[in-house]
């Protein structure tokens, strides 16, 4: 038995590696602002909606390894494997608002500055559109429900 305990503490260690390494182009872009002298605050670095992506291919990954599988523990994989698929909908959803809110707020912005319209130019620079701190906090929440609900499936998925 101490065998398998290891082997899911294995299967977890190696899944949680796969996460970080997705989180590297955010660690990247950290080190270019400090670089630049710019060093991003955490709400610049989450702002643009990355880890809602980040989120959904964990959920996906996971939903898809929840569907595999005997009958041992397949009830638990069952609910985390639907635990998922609402944070894949979630996470989906709310990068589809963010990367619209962003795209709109850009053509706005470059409408105003092809019709030379300076006033309207500077009004759409000052609205910045969605409330970046709301963006940053609710996708490093649905990243950890995420990360909490495919664990499960990985703990309890079979070899």
């Amino acid at each position: 038995m101490p065998s398998k305990k290891r082997s899911n503490l294995a299967k977890v260690g190696l899944w949680m590696a796969g996460v970080l390494f997705a989180l590297l182009p955010l660690c990247f872009t950290y080190v270019n602002g400090r670089l630049d002298q710019r060093t991003p605050t955490w709400i610049d670095l989450l702002a643009g909606g990355e880890l809602f992506l980040i989120s959904a291919a964990v959920a996906a990954d996971a939903i898809g390894n929840a569907l595999l599988g005997g009958e041992r523990f397949r009830g638990l994989r069952v609910i985390c494997g639907l635990s998922c698929s609402f944070l894949l909908a979630a996470n989906s959803a709310y990068f589809a608002r963010v990367a619209y809110s962003l795209e709109e707020h850009r053509l706005l912005l470059e409408q105003a500055i092809r019709s030379q319209n300076l006033p309207l130019a500077l009004q759409v620079m000052a609205d910045r559109g969605m409330d970046r701190l709301i963006i940053a906090k609710d996708s490093t929440w649905l990243l950890v429900f995420t990360i909490a609900a495919a664990a499960g499936v990985i703990l309890v998925e079979e070899d």
